[in-house]
């Protein structure tokens, strides 16, 4: 999750202190942009048995400020697997005639239809009267 904040202000040189504005950044990004960031990531891991620490950084490039916030410690590549998923690969039966067929599965939420449906105080729709 990226957050990207673009500002651009022209300013006579003699009035501007580079230096000084480049600091107030830094210092904001570390006392209010950074632990702000790190509280809502440690939200996403909340309930974990083994949740990563989040260390936030500030990254000063000629033109722009960059706030790095990463997991560290345990649970870093649980998280990395979470949130950007692993490579493909290819799962196979561990046994010789698979998985049984599921006769009753019912899904935990509603197709955008039946939902639309139920807001709109109709009765389900059922297979044979088709969908839209």
């Amino acid at each position: 999750m990226a957050f990207r904040i673009r500002m651009s202000v022209k300013v006579p040189k003699s009035l501007y202190d580079t230096n000084a504005t480049l600091a107030a950044m830094k210092q904001t990004a570390h006392s209010k942009t950074i632990p702000d960031l790190q509280k809502m990531f440690r939200g996403t891991t909340e309930g974990w048995s083994e949740p990563p620490s989040f260390q936030g950084r500030t990254v000063i490039f000629s033109r722009s400020i960059r706030v790095v916030v990463e997991p560290k410690g345990p649970g870093t590549t649980n998280y990395i697997r979470v949130s950007q998923g692993t490579r493909p690969h290819t799962i196979t039966a561990r046994k010789r005639y698979g998985h049984p067929p599921r006769l009753a599965y019912q899904p935990s939420t509603l197709p955008l239809w039946e939902f639309r449906d139920s807001l709109r105080g109709r009765s389900p729709r059922h297979k044979s009267q088709g969908f839209r």
